[in-house]
């Protein structure tokens, strides 16, 4: 049976130009995007249009080539579990392979590559896919899920590392929280390791509020300035960062 490929990426994070690099010349690996959906049906990919009729026509035309027997790569954004959930549920009768290819870069990277392409959706679009971003995980149904950092970019793993523990260095200022948001990850990922638990939770327990630093914000869940800080949609941000660092 034939194999979906469906990327996962912010805007401007290189998705189409992965896609563009992994296609056989034999055309047995197919490519369906939503943009090119949108520049089918009203003859402008950047004419957003009726979601529902782009997605139905898209996930249409990705059943048809894979009940053909072509392996497919799907390109769109995919950053939520509801949007994957939706592709990966109506062609598992149509193929016995999905992978999950999650295309890196940084969110500063994504915003500049986007700034310079004829279809710009703006720093705030890319703002707001990052405020949403969940990870793939297996029980979504993959069968493969791979980090590929874009190779188009200027990028130091070890730099970005450094600059990221000096970020989350700051006080918590909530009442849940005595540590910094450093020193508390740091005591997370002591806890793991007396428990010896595997050396992957410990990673994970280390950078599991590294997001915070860039959330952190004197306003409730109703706009209202109070003094304890909050982090709302930390842990998105955390997750896109997570694939920048060199761990499992």
């Amino acid at each position: 049976m034939a194999k979906l490929i469906i990327l996962v990426g912010l805007p401007g994070s290189g998705k189409s130009t992965y896609a563009k690099s992994i296609m056989d010349p034999e055309g047995q690996l197919q490519y369906c995007s939503s943009d090119k959906v949108r520049e089918e049906l009203y003859g402008d990919e950047n004419i957003q249009g009726d979601p529902n009729k782009v997605f139905r026509v898209l996930h249409n035309k990705v059943k048809n080539l894979l009940d053909r027997g072509y392996d497919v790569v799907y390109d769109a954004t995919n950053v939520t579990r509801k949007n994957r959930r939706s592709i990966i549920q109506e062609v598992k009768k149509y193929c016995d392979e999905i992978e999950a290819h999650i295309i890196w870069a940084t969110v500063g990277q994504c915003i500049s590559r986007d700034n310079d392409r004829k279809r710009s959706v703006g720093p705030d679009v890319i703002t707001k896919f990052l405020y949403r971003c969940q990870s793939p995980f297996y029980d979504e149904g993959f069968t493969k899920i791979k980090v590929v950092h874009n190779t188009n970019i200027n990028f130091d793993p070890i730099e970005f590392r450094r600059r990221m523990i000096e970020n989350m260095k700051i006080p918590h200022d909530n009442p849940h929280h005595s540590l910094s948001v450093y020193d508390h990850c740091v005591e997370a990922s002591v806890l793991v390791a007396s428990r010896d638990m595997d050396s992957d939770i410990g990673c994970a327990a280390f950078i599991h509020d590294c997001g915070k630093p860039y959330v952190k914000a004197f306003i409730d869940s109703k706009g209202n300035a109070c003094e304890t800080a909050h982090y709302y949609q930390h842990n998105c941000l955390g997750a896109w960062m997570s694939y920048g660092l060199e761990y499992s």
